[in-house]
């Protein structure tokens, strides 16, 4: 995962009495308080996960993937470590990602290809985006790609079960990059969707974070209002005070792409977000973005 930043130019340019009184805010000015009330940016980001997570919680996920290592397990190991290396890719040498945990989840991989598809599917992106430089060793073969899509379809062609389809779209966009994807959802099909989401929205937190994140990473328009954002936050401090710290983690991640101005799964397979930090009031000219890779 590659991460970009550039710099932000904050200089202020004074011209005239006119744009002082305005830089001032001086018609915000409360006389009877003598305070100048400064009005809340609507571009502040909802969410910034960098910022969220303190070194104490990094220090309670680092615990709990050694927990995960000595147990074997590696279910726990590679839901946590996924997370924490997506929000701290410099980071990575401290996750400890050697040859035992290679070869721990390589044998849950191949379990569970025959016993539990699902999660063989999911266990394989998140070994393919932990580990980039072996994937080929993941030993994918088109036969696990036609399985894909006949799982994609059978979801596609069964009453209430297109959400499935999303994620399928997602799985098969970053282990297949080089294949070609003739496979799309219908208006009609994305309105199943949409009906599904706004059903979680209400009464399913885990899965409305969930199925939205893959909705975006489809480049489908998916809005959160602060009612959203806070009933979020509520589930991750939950997450904290719990010390569920795998769940704590992939929270913070899934709530990071929600953030972000673009999402998405580049022709290479990788995962990339496009984050702009908020505007203030006294900089000239926009921020630039940070582009983020996994």
């Amino acid at each position: 995962m590659a991460r970009r930043e550039i710099g932000e130019d904050t200089n202020l340019n004074y011209m005239g009495t006119e744009s002082l009184s305005s830089f001032l805010h001086l018609d915000r000015l409360d006389i009877g308080r003598l305070t100048i009330e400064n009005p809340k940016s609507e571009k502040e980001l909802p969410f910034d996960a960098r910022e969220e997570i303190t070194q104490e919680d990094w220090d309670k996920m680092i615990e709990a993937l050694d927990t995960h290592r000595q147990g074997k397990n590696w279910l726990g190991f590679i839901y946590l470590a996924r997370a924490m290396l997506f929000v701290f890719p410099e980071r990575r040498d401290e996750l400890n990602l050697d040859e035992q945990v290679w070869k721990g989840m390589k044998q849950e991989l191949e379990y569970n290809k025959i016993q539990h598809y699902f999660r063989f599917v999911s266990h394989a992106v998140d070994m393919w985006q932990l580990f980039p430089n072996r994937q080929s060793e993941l030993d994918l073969t088109d036969q696990d790609f036609e399985k894909m899509k006949q799982t994609f379809e059978e979801f596609y062609n069964t009453e209430n079960a297109k959400n499935s389809c999303a994620f399928y779209l997602i799985f098969m966009k970053t282990l297949f990059p080089n294949q070609s994807l003739d496979l799309g959802l219908t208006d009609q099909a994305w309105k199943e969707i949409d009906d599904c989401l706004e059903r979680y929205r209400s009464n399913d937190q885990i899965r409305f974070c969930e199925l939205a994140v893959k909705m975006k990473l489809l480049q489908r328009d998916v809005k959160l209002d602060d009612q959203d954002w806070g009933a979020l936050r509520q589930m991750l401090e939950k997450n904290r005070t719990e010390n569920s710290w795998g769940n704590f983690a992939y929270h913070s991640m899934e709530m990071q792409i929600l953030a972000a101005d673009e999402a998405m799964i580049t022709p290479q397979g990788e995962l990339e977000i496009v984050m702009r930090k908020p505007k203030d009031f006294n900089q000239p000219k926009p921020p630039m973005p940070v582009v983020r890779k996994f």
